[in-house]
């Protein structure tokens, strides 16, 4: 995946992409393939490899703008082996460290040491004349002046927007007017400054003087031409990058797992439970609420019987109306409280601890907890996968335990243990919140953060089921047809709930035997 993803050079999920498009841009491989399949039946796969981000401020992703201006089958296929064979993805991989023009090396078809330095590129024999030729003409239309002696960028690239790469060798210090060379596998850099009285050239020369074993703060990323005994700078540009602060627990929180936090009360970002998980007393509770297909959860983790200083939260369930359910809400219960444990051992450096859930679901804590393995199969097999992947992860110690739910009906409040009135106290708040976000919160599906997902249209699936999957897959080639044979517009045949009409056909059919 990561091989075809640096191939099509292509930003967001490879498998979303327009197949019709870009699907030639791809070796003849069994996810090619899958891709044209996922195409064809409007199925997309959503995979957790890394995605292709842009470098600097106004930057643009080559294949983008080619196809945007009209390249098209063999041209951008040809532009593709141009672009592969510079080691390039985005526009900034192929500019000069000021961002206002295209390095000599890439505008001639070679790949720089700056280029797509934080990637490993495969091979690619070097493509014909004919198509430098386009690769030429194809920058000039898409990103450069019509001056045609220099390679100008109609819009010069900004500030650098994300981390240096470990592999970017040049940079330049305006104060002390000096570049530096980071040598390879080494800790030294390479420094080289300008001769004195020297006439200033739009790329000016500087000449090797010695090494040093750091640079100054003001270093910024540079590109450069090296030459036998000097090497030309080709400016550079600040960097807009700053490392988050984590100020907080949710500053821990991956975005995927931000849902399961839509309410959330943390005193002193977690310490008190922090010190219970360190001590083994930390125990947690968790119970849902569902109703009109939709549901909510609300949990709560604190230091044994002590409700000081206890975290408290709520969220509702995603996923599609139809997927909701009682069970879909208390496993959403339950990996809320691993994802706000995991973020209160990470912020605190807790390496080893335990803490204990308790939930009413029975069901949802063996498929959890005592489960071999997990199956796609399996109902709601996207949250708990996510929940089984995490724990393994995990560093601390896990336990469990089944607590009746709605003891309150039988017994007195103040006569439960705790995890009892716990139990009460979730099912009560999961209530209220339900009532609170029912009018407002539309069905969502967050990312998975381990292995694949499937969407059928804006639909995550929850678990796998090969028929349902056919028959979709199926139903555009059938639709296509009786639209064509009876003469139904399009748009008529496709809003037409062949879904309900199926359900409603086998509901008033008649025995065979009648």
């Amino acid at each position: 995946m990561e091989l075809h993803t640096i191939e099509i050079g292509l930003p967001g999920q490879l498998l979303h992409q327009d197949y019709k498009k870009f699907g030639q841009l791809a070796t003849n491989s069994w996810l090619q393939h899958l891709w044209e399949f996922c195409d064809d039946s409007n199925f997309q796969l959503t995979s957790t490899t890394p995605q292709l981000y842009l470098a600097r401020d106004r930057d643009e992703f080559l294949m983008t703008a080619f196809a945007s201006h009209g390249y098209q089958d063999s041209q951008l296929t040809l532009l593709n082996l141009c672009r592969l064979s510079c080691h390039a993805l985005r526009l900034s991989d192929i500019s000069t460290g000021n961002g206002r023009r295209i390095l000599p090396r890439s505008w001639q078809g070679y790949p720089t040491d700056s280029s797509g330095c934080e990637f490993e590129w495969p091979y690619h024999g070097r493509p014909s004349n004919t198509a430098w030729d386009l690769w030429q003409l194809a920058l000039r239309n898409c990103f450069l002046t019509i001056e045609t002696a220099q390679q100008i960028l109609r819009q010069p690239l900004g500030s650098w927007t994300n981390s240096t790469p470990p592999n970017w060798h040049w940079f330049y210090s305006p104060s002390q007017d000096r570049v530096y060379h980071h040598l390879p596998d080494d800790s030294r850099y390479d420094t080289y400054s300008a001769l004195p009285n020297q006439r200033r050239l739009r790329s000016p020369k500087y000449f090797p003087t010695t090494t040093t074993s750091s640079m100054p703060l003001d270093a910024e990323c540079t590109t450069t031409t090296e030459h036998s005994n000097f090497v030309w700078c080709h400016g550079s540009t600040i960097s807009s990058y700053a490392i988050r602060p984590i100020l907080s627990i949710k500053d821990i929180i991956h975005d995927n797992d931000k849902w399961a936090i839509r309410t959330l009360h943390c005193p002193e970002n977690g310490s008190t439970v922090a010190q219970a998980i360190i001590r083994g007393n930390a125990i947690a509770v968790c119970d849902g609420s569902y109703k009109d297909h939709f549901g909510t959860a609300a949990f709560v983790l604190q230091n044994g019987n002590n409700k000081t200083s206890r975290i408290l939260g709520a969220h509702v369930t995603p996923g599609h109306p139809d997927d909701i359910n009682p069970y879909r809400s208390e496993l959403g219960g339950i990996l809320a409280i691993v994802i706000v444990t995991e973020a209160i051992a990470t912020f605190h450096d807790i390496n080893e601890g335990t803490i204990e859930i308790g939930c009413d679901c029975q069901s949802g804590l063996i498929a959890v907890f005592e489960h071999v393995y997990d199956t796609p199969k399996q109902p709601h097999h996207d949250i708990i996968h996510e929940i089984r992947r995490k724990l393994a992860d995990s560093r601390l110690t896990w336990k469990f335990r089944h607590v009746d739910g709605h003891q309150d009906k039988h017994i007195s409040y103040h006569l439960l243990d705790v995890w009892g009135q716990l139990n009460v106290e979730m099912d009560s708040l999961a209530k209220v919140y339900w009532n609170d976000t029912k009018p407002s919160v539309p069905p969502f599906y967050p990312p998975s953060s381990y292995g694949w997902s499937i969407w059928v249209g804006a639909r995550k699936l929850a678990s796998w089921d090969r028929q349902s999957l056919y028959n979709h897959a199926q139903s555009m080639p059938i639709l296509e047809h009786w639209s064509k044979r009876r003469n139904i517009p399009h748009h008529l045949i496709h809003s037409i709930d062949w879904e309900a009409c199926y359900k409603t056909t086998r509901l008033d059919s008649l025995p065979l035997d009648s």
